[in-house]
């Protein structure tokens, strides 16, 4: 069974105006893809983590608001999965040349991109 080239667009532009549709009536009601970013991240039982490392020296015990406008001031933070101290950490903020990093799994990163001064 052959399908024209015609079709084959004809399929493809009907897929893309349904996506647009659907989110067009998302926008209707007053939903976004942040809010329900947020609501997933809701479900998400995990709590909020921030280390920081010090050349070779671990503190764990931070308010992690003081953490965030900490990691804030460092230049980049970066993807970098690593388990330490039993516990996974998913992101890296930190400088260069700097000889402090500062760990955070998910939720303690998007906890902290949250907050105004981010």
């Amino acid at each position: 069974m052959d399908i024209g080239i015609g079709k084959k667009v004809f399929i493809v532009a009907n897929i893309t105006l349904s996506i647009v549709a659907i989110f067009l009536i998302l926008n209707l009601f007053g939903l976004s893809l942040t809010n329900i970013g947020r609501a997933i991240a809701v479900f998400d039982l995990e709590d909020e983590r921030c280390l920081v490392k010090s050349q070779e020296s671990l503190s764990t015990n931070l308010d992690l608001d003081r953490c965030c406008l900490m990691a804030k001031a460092q230049i980049s933070c970066d993807f970098s999965q690593k388990q330490i101290l039993d516990e996974g950490y998913d992101w890296v903020c930190s400088s260069e040349g700097s000889q402090v990093e500062y760990w955070f799994n998910k939720k303690g990163l998007n906890y902290c991109q949250g907050q105004p001064y981010w």
